[in-house]
C-alpha cells in the first residue's frame, strides 16, 4: 500500500489550510499569546525597583494562564483543521469548545511528553529526540479521539511507527520556517518601528502576533501529520476521522 504520509504532501496540505483560515487561526492564535505578553509588559512597565511579592505572584499567574491558552489553541486548531479537511467551514467557537472540553488531558498528555522528552534530552540529546517523535501526534489523539493520557501516548507510538524519520525531515523543515518567520517578522517591524519611534507596546504586539504565526502553523502541521498517519495505519477517510465530533 502507497504511504501517505509524505513530507511534500503534509507541507502542501498544511500551507493551504493554514493560509486559508489565517484570519480565524489569527484570532485563536492572538487570544492565546497575547494576553501574557500584555501583562508581563504591564507589569514591566510599572516595576520600580525590585519586584514584590505579589506583583512576582501575578507574574507567575500569568505564565499559568499563557500555558493552559497555549494548549486551548493546540487544541481548538486540531478540531479546525478536521473541520477544514472535510469541507467544513473554521468554526472558531466550537473549535474552541471543543478544545476546552479536553483541556485537562490534553494538559496531562503536554506534561508528561514534556517531561519524558526532557529527561530524554539530557541522555545525550539523541534519546529526547526520538521521544519527540514518538510522542509527536499525542495531542491530536487526546483531541479526536477523546483518549485518556496513557492511550493517547501509546496511540501515537502506534501512529508513528514506520514513519519516524520522515517526521524528523518535517520538523527539520518547520523548523527552518519557523525560525525564518520569526527573524523575519522581527527585523521587519523592528526596524519600522525604530523609524516611526512607536513605543516598546508596538514590540509586545508584534511579538505576540509572531508567536501566534509559528504556533499556529506547527500546530497545523501537526494535526494534518496526525490525519495523514491515521489514513496510512487505518486507512481511514477524513470523513469517518471527523465524524468522532458529530
Amino acid at each position: 500500500m502507497e504511504n501517505k504520509f509524505r513530507i511534500d504532501e503534509v507541507l502542501s496540505r498544511s500551507f493551504e489550510i493554514y493560509f486559508r483560515n489565517l484570519g480565524p487561526l489569527l484570532l485563536i492564535g492572538l487570544a492565546a499569546y497575547l494576553p501574557i505578553q500584555l501583562i508581563q509588559y504591564a507589569l514591566a512597565a510599572d516595576m520600580t525597583g525590585e519586584m514584590s511579592g505579589f506583583a512576582w505572584l501575578v507574574w507567575g499567574f500569568s505564565i499559568v494562564i499563557g500555558v493552559v491558552l497555549s494548549y486551548v489553541m493546540q487544541g481548538a486548531v486540531v478540531f479546525g483543521v478536521y473541520q477544514n479537511l472535510n469541507g467544513r467551514p473554521f468554526q472558531i467557537g466550537r473549535c474552541v469548545s471543543v478544545a476546552v472540553g479536553r483541556l485537562w488531558v490534553i494538559l496531562g498528555v503536554s506534561i508528561v511528553a514534556s517531561l519524558l522528552i526532557g529527561i530524554g534530552l539530557m541522555l545525550l540529546i539523541i534519546p529526547g529526540i526520538i521521544i519527540a517523535l514518538v510522542l509527536w501526534v499525542a495531542v491530536p489523539a487526546a483531541v479526536v479521539e477523546r483518549r485518556g493520557v496513557g492511550d493517547s501516548l501509546g496511540r501515537s507510538r502506534e501512529l508513528t511507527d514506520g514513519s519516524r524519520l520522515r517526521i524528523f525531515g518535517l520538523l527539520v523543515i518547520i523548523g527552518i520556517i519557523s525560525g525564518a518567520l520569526t527573524f523575519g517578522v522581527s527585523m521587519i517591524m523592528g526596524l519600522m518601528m525604530s523609524a516611526s519611534g512607536e513605543s516598546s507596546l508596538g514590540f509586545i504586539l508584534v511579538s505576540a502576533l509572531t508567536s501566534a504565526l509559528v504556533g499556529l502553523l506547527q500546530s497545523v502541521v501537526t494535526a494534518v501529520g496526525y490525519y495523514y498517519l491515521r489514513m496510512d495505519v487505518e486507512g481511514l477517510d477524513v470523513s469517518e476521522i471527523v465524524a468522532v465530533f458529530d
